[in-house]
């Protein structure tokens, strides 16, 4: 699933974090620039289809490209609520879908000066297609094209090494921080995904 959504994405990286070998996305980059986007992700989605649902403890979910993995029980079965007067299907444990989604403070609304947003830009005076079509052909497609493979290639190939490096760190900081005098910047992590197991 990682593969198929970094061919899916070209400017994001996401098989960093489960430590994707590189020779597996250069494999399927290969097949994606000879064979074809459509031929490589249906090779992709058969495989990704291939197994039982009953046989599976996680069901993948890919937003926007990004894949998530989670607990069958986490989703399923499904509850009813009422949102701005629509009823609205969610997640079983959704109090532990939003944890694991957006973290231990999902819930907390910081002070109306310390909160973040996207930002947004606006160009009075012009529709979005006309300022698309005087972008657009200033943009070297095939340059960011390639600036990001090589992206994903250079991370994927020290993912292993940076998860390493990060989990010392933070053994340090544990360790550093252990007594309570400063631990509140500090939450400790557990061992990385693949570290110490084959990818």
């Amino acid at each position: 699933m990682m593969i198929y959504s970094e061919l899916v994405n070209m400017v994001v990286v996401y098989g960093a974090r489960w430590e994707i070998p590189v020779t597996a996305y250069l494999r399927w980059l290969f097949s994606y620039t000879f064979l074809g986007k459509d031929r490589t992700l249906k090779k992709l989605e058969k495989i990704m289809f291939s197994y039982k649902e009953e046989e599976c403890s996680r069901y993948a979910m890919r937003w926007g490209g990004c894949p998530f993995l989670f607990d069958k029980d986490m989703m399923f079965p499904v509850k009813y609520m009422n949102f701005e007067n629509t009823e609205v299907m969610v997640p079983h444990r959704m109090s532990d879908y939003l944890i694991w989604h957006y973290g231990d403070e999902w819930s907390y609304i910081p002070p109306h000066g310390e909160r973040e947003s996207h930002d947004a830009v606006t160009v009075e005076g012009i529709t979005y297609k006309e300022l698309r079509d005087d972008y657009l052909p200033g943009i070297r497609k095939g340059r960011l094209r390639r600036d990001s493979i090589w992206r994903k290639i250079y991370s994927l190939a020290g993912a292993k090494r940076n998860h390493r490096l990060q989990y010392k760190r933070n053994l340090l900081l544990a360790k550093k921080y252990g007594d309570g005098s400063g631990g509140a910047h500090f939450r400790k992590q557990t061992q990385p995904e693949g570290i110490g197991r084959k990818a």
